[in-house]
């Protein structure tokens, strides 16, 4: 039954484009990488290039410090983005949990310092099948008089796990308010550096 579900739900996905009217395709390279301080307490970074096909591209970097529970992780750091219509400071908090059956929960939100406003993303994802997962994310800007909104479906595949390296890939279908919707596809690999 698991099968037959999460193959619908990959054909339906995967049929989306076919009736959008404006669409902006984007790939995300997520490069996330921790360092254990102690049992619980780590310093973190992410590396997140951006690739648009409609607006310019940028490349952020978040330092940071993380703090890992059980099933759950939390980090604070400092984002730096660079991209062609300049460069920008933001905060950045993400917070993780996975709950019974694998479900999980990702929320992360983040105060911009280089203008006023506030940008969130929080995805949920369900497994379905094997290591097949599906969900729904939002990501969406805050900024005076131009909030810019978005949600849709969500796919997601942990690939490979060699040692404390992990890579997985993600695809989404964005439906965004008064402007394109943006497919896009994650590429993510992870890396973990444990105290000997």
């Amino acid at each position: 039954m698991r099968f037959w579900l999460s193959a619908i739900v990959c054909l339906l996905f995967c049929a989306i484009p076919c009736f959008a009217q404006d669409t902006d395709p984007q790939t995300r390279l997520v490069l996330h990488t921790t360092a254990d301080l102690s049992t619980n307490w780590f310093v973190t970074n992410w590396i997140i290039g951006n690739i648009k096909a409609d607006n310019p591209n940028n490349i952020n970097i978040f330092p940071g410090i993380g703090y890992r529970g059980g099933k759950w992780w939390f980090e604070a750091m400092v984002q730096r983005q660079w991209s062609k219509p300049g460069n920008s400071w933001a905060l950045d908090f993400r917070y993780a949990i996975e709950f019974p059956n694998r479900v999980e929960l990702y929320v992360e939100s983040a105060p911009l310092l280089s203008i006023a406003g506030e940008y969130e993303f929080v995805f949920v994802n369900f497994p379905v099948w094997k290591r097949l997962g599906i969900g729904a994310e939002t990501e969406n800007v805050h900024k005076a008089g131009q909030d810019s909104i978005g949600a849709g479906p969500r796919m997601s595949l942990p690939l490979a796990s060699i040692g404390e390296y992990k890579l997985a890939l993600g695809a989404t279908y964005q439906f965004r308010y008064r402007e394109a919707d943006i497919p896009r596809l994650y590429i993510v690999l992870n890396r973990r550096f444990k105290r000997n």
